[in-house]
């Protein structure tokens, strides 16, 4: 009886998908070798596969499984033990071990090969059998040992140098398995089962160019061969990725040109041509085509703001700012890792008020932003003042240029580029203002006064009547009559509410300093140096939010052994306490925003 748990080199309790795994790496192993120019390995290659094919039918059905392991337990134990006598009436014993090698007898098959080697230890065929009945039984080393006797003793066989390659393939000795199936090939070029298992290897061993060169052939020379099809559809699937960057943040790669798109979309559509029959391979083909399709695809990356903003102005102009916002996806890809790069934050590519980083500045003002910590305010009035500016260079971007849009990179998003970005964006605004100020002065009018006004009116004169003259008003002097009207008194203003610290700044500084040295988070370890700035968030009367930016230093001597220093900005809670103000609590870092 078959024991089909060591023929997959698994244990009886397998899972079901560590049995499919080890099925299908065995079934590509042996479908290879059917197609070996010597008989008797060809049997054996077709004998395996239909062994591994009943293995599948009946381990991968849980009835049939169960009914397996009971008749397994059930069986006697081979006794290894051969017919002797075959060994005396001078028959074949390379073929007799062979047939047992075929049959699945493999202990015997050792034993027929070793009396071979003994009676006649120059015949290569004896040594060749031996090692591949050791490598079957699994001792690997045995195996190298009786086929480097074979090769010496018949150097041009190049089936011998193939098969100690399967045996160095099997330990994982890529190098050793390279070098074997090359001098196989080089010795029968003609033959494609050598030749494309120098493809595999290269495969494993991620050099997918050159693997797939030879593949490619292969397949056109035996185009029914599912072994060769599955090993080009891994190398079209993991060549995809050539050129595409790691993204440290969520430690993936990303395709961040159009180029990268289309040989990713190219490289999938073969392998979709090959129609492979493994499931699991067919289902990551799948996977990998609706993938490089989402590449194409666009989202919207700008700020929503400014969308209300121009679609409060006009319509249309609030949807021509939404369309020239819909960015492709390997480009956003770009924009994350070259943000990333610079020990920014992803975040600041996602739609909302933080996207003006990306979507509302052209890249030059943009390197600026990202380097100096502008004010709000400033922000704003640059995105308002360069929409013109950044609407063109959207379109550009975004639908116009084919092979990936102007690098932020190059334009001054790189620290080293920090002058040239600050060059570039205040030249965007000097030309910018000027181009306004001359349009302000194109239209510009006299202002219109109340006397100017009155001049331009019309005169309107009665007609002249010599019978009549009008008649003449008294001259009264009502006016002093009024006696004068005293205005109503008026309550004082109150003083001017004011909600400032009762705390001078030098008591501030001072509270803060002694609550980070002995109540901190870094208490014992670290002490501020000296604080650089502050800001004050008066939230109540009775509780403020104080942001402070400030060098740290170590304590000498401290605890942990820090001796480090550098640059944090935290908030500090201050609230009142029985009249007075008290730091209560120091929030985490990088919490303080001005």
């Amino acid at each position: 009886m078959i024991n089909f748990y060591n023929l997959l080199k698994v244990s009886t309790t397998a899972a079901e998908e560590e049995i499919k795994k080890a099925i299908n790496r065995e079934l590509r192993v042996w479908s290879n070798r059917t197609n070996a120019p010597q008989i008797e390995r060809r049997q054996e290659a077709e004998r395996m596969v239909k062994q591994l094919e009943e293995a599948e039918r009946i381990l991968l059905d849980a009835a049939r499984r169960k009914e397996y392991d009971l008749q397994l337990q059930a069986a006697p134990t081979p006794t290894g033990r051969v017919d002797e006598t075959v060994i005396h009436e001078g028959v074949d014993l390379v073929q007799e071990g062979w047939r047992l090698l075929i049959a699945g007898n493999i202990a015997e098959a050792i034993f027929v090969a070793t009396q071979a080697t003994q009676r006649d230890s120059g015949n290569p065929e004896a040594w060749a059998l031996l090692g591949q009945a050791k490598y079957r039984w699994g001792e690997i080393e045995d195996a190298i040992y009786e086929y480097k006797r074979a090769i010496n003793l018949r150097p041009n066989d190049p089936s011998y140098y193939f098969d100690l390659g399967c045996v160095y393939e099997s330990a994982e000795r890529w190098q050793d398995a390279l070098l074997q199936f090359q001098r196989a090939a080089q010795i029968d070029p003609s033959t494609t089962m050598y030749r494309a298992a120098i493809g595999a290897i290269l495969i494993k061993n991620e050099k997918y160019q050159e693997g797939i060169e030879i593949l490619e052939r292969c397949v056109q020379e035996e185009p029914d061969n599912a072994s060769y099809k599955w090993y080009l559809a891994i190398a079209y699937l993991e060549s995809r990725f050539a050129g595409w960057v790691f993204d440290p943040e969520d430690r993936t790669y990303l395709c961040i040109s159009k180029g990268q798109a289309d040989t990713a979309k190219a490289l999938v559509q073969k392998a979709k041509a090959l129609n492979v029959e493994d499931p699991e391979l067919a289902a990551e083909i799948g996977k990998a085509d609706a993938g490089v399709e989402d590449l194409y695809k666009r989202r919207f990356t700008g700020s929503w703001i400014m969308v209300g903003f121009w679609t409060l102005c006009y319509i249309v102009p609030g949807i021509l700012w939404y369309l020239v916002n819909l960015r492709p996806n390997y480009k956003i890809n770009r924009d994350i890792y070259e943000v990333t790069q610079e020990g920014k934050k992803s975040h600041l590519l996602v739609g909302g008020e933080a996207a003006v980083y990306i979507s509302a500045l052209p890249p030059g003002i943009r390197g600026i932003i990202l380097h100096f910590n502008l004010p709000r305010f400033v922000v704003w009035f640059l995105v308002l003042l360069l929409s013109p500016v950044t609407f063109l260079y959207l379109l550009y971007d975004n639908y116009l240029s084919e092979g990936g849009s102007i690098s932020l990179h190059d334009l001054g998003l790189s620290r080293e580029k920090a002058p040239v970005a600050a060059a570039i964006g205040l030249g965007v605004v000097i030309l910018v203002a000027i181009f306004s100020a001359m349009f302000w002065w194109s239209g510009r009018k006299t202002p219109i006064t109340t006397s100017t006004y009155y001049s331009h009116a019309p005169t309107i004169k009665e007609p002249e009547r010599p019978d009549y003259t009008p008649p003449q008003k008294k001259k009264t002097d009502t006016m002093a009559k009024i006696p004068p009207s005293t205005p109503p008194s008026l309550p004082p203003k109150p003083p001017a509410q004011t909600d400032q610290l009762a705390l001078t700044r030098e008591q501030l500084n001072s509270s803060i300093i002694n609550f980070y040295k002995s109540r901190g988070e870094w208490a014992g370890i670290f002490e501020i140096d000296y604080i650089e700035k502050v800001r004050i968030e008066n939230i109540s009367p009775n509780f403020k939010k104080v942001h402070v930016r400030y060098r740290f230093k170590p304590i000498p001597g401290n605890r942990a052994g820090r001796t480090d220093t550098g640059y944090d900005q935290r908030v500090f809670i201050v609230k009142k306490i029985g009249g007075s103000f008290e730091v209560t609590q120091m929030l985490g870092h990088m919490s303080a925003v001005f």
